[in-house]
């Protein structure tokens, strides 16, 4: 019998992800709510921004024991992952494509061998098409950068791949138990990556970096349809030049790190996310974006302006959709800064509430003609520092 969530912290936070695919998601929750045996869990379900009818249809079929976060826009799979492990209970995290279907004790297999492993950063199951045949057993990138699924493409595993438990390079995001301790430590999805693609080698790199390995389960396997989202999203063309582009991301950052590990040479990646401070007492700041937040221009010039205040205020960032804080310290790195102590809110969240100062960006995208407005804020807030 399944063994269903309590109140009490469960072992593992099982996150999923739903773009308007309200009937398949719950034929996912099906197959957990079925197959879990001794795991105690709980089912966080991230809602992309589905149309009102998919998201009826999905709210519709939910039970008590599930938490749904309904977004406004499509943060995407990182962003999608890490909104939904801010707010996990688990000691693990199990990342899960809602085009997955678990088998009977496949999530307490992952558990206990992710246990029995030697510094375990994260582990991966056998993944099979529909139809049984292999889809992935484990996955491996190259010095050159370029990556490879064994059982994809007609590249079939050696034979000692067939049983027990195996390190690899990393292992698909489409069904990935991590540490939640770790994922949070280690820096979470890189938003460089959004759409698609490349996160899920990405954090195992930096797992990996930092002395923890990545393990593939044989004797652990799920279904998986795949890309039964992303063949809706974007045509092949598309999602090929996803899949480029994000390829060639990956490479610059490991380029270094894929040249030098065969001769043992590590290589720290320094991603540890910080824990807040106190807030500071000498007033509140808003800082709201009127776009998501991203590597743009006036997303850097926010972040600087709350690395320049936070030491002697408390930083409200606010942008339109929930933000993770995993994303704000990956873009904090992109843009060289260090953020300590700082508050996120949605933007809809921020009205009618009261705040010392609140500076726009870009200004004008809230109706002010001009950023002078800002500016004569910002000047008025450093004289004080």
């Amino acid at each position: 019998m399944s063994k269903q969530p309590s109140m009490k912290s469960p072992e593992v936070s099982i996150i999923i992800l739903n773009w308007n695919k309200g009937a398949l998601t719950l034929k996912c929750l099906k197959s957990i709510r079925s197959n879990v045996i001794s795991t105690s869990y709980e089912i966080i379900i991230v809602d992309n921004g589905s149309a009102p009818p998919e998201l009826a249809l999905l709210k519709a079929g939910l039970d008590t024991n599930s938490v749904l976060i309904s977004l406004d826009r499509n943060m995407f799979v990182g962003g999608g992952y890490n909104i939904g492990a801010k707010g996990a209970r688990g000691k693990f995290l199990l990342f899960l494509n809602n085009d997955v279907l678990i088998t009977p004790g496949s999530v307490d297999g992952l558990v206990a061998r992710y246990k029995s492993s030697f510094s375990p950063g994260a582990i991966g199951p056998k993944f099979l098409y529909p139809n049984g045949l292999l889809q992935e057993a484990g996955a491996f990138v190259l010095s050159n950068g370029r990556s490879f699924q064994q059982g994809k493409g007609g590249i079939q595993p050696d034979r000692h791949f067939a049983r027990g438990v195996h390190i690899v390079d990393y292992c698909s995001a489409a069904c990935l138990l991590v540490g939640r301790d770790t994922f949070t430590r280690h820096g979470g999805f890189d938003p460089i990556f959004e759409p698609a693609y490349f996160e899920d080698a990405d954090l195992c790199f930096r797992l990996r970096a930092n002395g923890l390995y990545t393990y593939y389960a044989s004797d652990v396997s799920v279904y998986h349809e795949e890309n039964a989202t992303s063949a809706v999203l974007w045509s092949h063309d598309e999602i090929l030049a996803i899949l480029k582009g994000n390829s060639l991301k990956f490479q610059q950052r490991w380029s270094t790190y894929l040249e030098s590990r065969l001769k043992g040479a590590g290589q720290s990646s320094g991603l540890n996310v910080r824990s807040s401070a106190p807030p500071a007492s000498m007033g509140n700041i808003l800082l709201r974006s009127a776009t998501t937040l991203d590597d743009s221009t006036d997303c850097g010039a926010m972040l600087r302006c709350a690395a320049a205040l936070e030491a002697k205020y408390e930083v409200t960032l606010a942008a339109p959709e929930i933000c993770s804080r995993t994303r704000i310290d990956a873009l904090c790195r992109q843009f060289g800064l260090r953020l300590n102590k700082y508050k996120i809110a949605k933007l809809s969240d921020t009205a009618g509430s009261l705040y010392d100062h609140t500076i726009s960006f870009p200004a004008s995208a809230f109706g002010e003609s001009s950023p002078l407005s800002n500016l004569n804020c910002m000047r008025m807030l450093f004289d004080t520092l």
